[in-house]
């Protein structure tokens, strides 16, 4: 009786350590050494230099409802993967703008069009005048 529980016990650790390093070495396969984002979701980075916090939204070329994305505070950077209807969005149609909106103010900021498609790094910087605020996309290796 103590020879099958020693067997079980030790089976059953033999499985967890071997899952366990098959789960790690997935991982560190499927996420960029740099950035710490998973290889297929597409993350915005925002630095936002205004003075206002800002809500960003994504807005589609084929002029459907725009889908908030999230909220970065001001003069700080953000991180926000793009998930559920925005991710979406990206993968039915490639080119998506993003609209800067302050809390706080009547302004707001419709970036151009830009080709994006899953698993790229979109960087965008707020400028205290909307209209000098920049963006780039960026794909990972």
């Amino acid at each position: 009786m103590n020879y099958k529980r020693l067997l079980r016990t030790l089976l059953g650790v033999a499985l967890s350590t071997g899952v366990g390093a098959a789960v790690t070495g997935c991982a560190q396969q499927a996420t960029s050494f740099e950035t710490g984002i998973h290889r297929e979701q597409t993350a915005l980075r925002i630095r936002n230099d205004n003075w206002l916090d800002v809500r960003v939204y994504l807005v589609s070329e084929s002029g459907a409802a725009a889908v908030r994305v999230g909220t970065v505070s001001a003069a700080s950077s953000s991180v926000i993967r793009l998930r559920g209807r925005a991710l979406q969005e990206i993968r039915n149609r490639g080119t998506v703008r993003f609209l800067l909106r302050p809390i706080g103010s009547r302004a707001s900021y419709t970036t151009q069009a830009m080709l994006v498609h899953p698993g790229d790094q979109i960087q965008l910087s707020v400028a205290n005048q909307l209209a000098l605020s920049t963006f780039f996309v960026t794909r990972p290796y």
